[in-house]
């Protein structure tokens, strides 16, 4: 197993991450469905000041759309992966997450 580790590790097949990633809890405050396909939203955290989006993947949009609206009216925190800031600031402009889930 350890010789598996030092020729993978020597071929690059396991990827080094060395870019921001942030895991922050948010409530969901806005939720915007746009006709270009895409849905923006807001939260209390990331996306105070500038909307966020989904977009990319329509099945993404459309599970992402249905977990926000939901999470919005039910009262509950969805937790994001933003793949572009290491703490739980503002993100940019129509920053996208690369995933989530439902918190408690």
């Amino acid at each position: 197993m350890r010789l598996k580790y030092l020729v993978c590790s020597a071929l690059g097949v396991f990827p080094i991450y060395s870019g921001a990633v942030a895991e922050c809890t948010e409530t969901v405050t806005q939720v915007f469905n746009h006709s270009n396909g895409n849905v923006y939203f807001a939260t209390d955290q990331t996306c105070a000041a500038s909307w966020c989006q989904l977009s990319g993947n329509a099945d993404f949009v459309k599970r992402g759309y249905a977990m926000l609206t939901t999470a919005q009216l039910a009262g509950k925190k969805i937790t994001f992966k933003w793949p572009n800031i290491a703490a739980c600031t503002q993100n940019a402009l129509y920053s996208s997450p690369e995933y989530m889930w439902t918190a408690n």
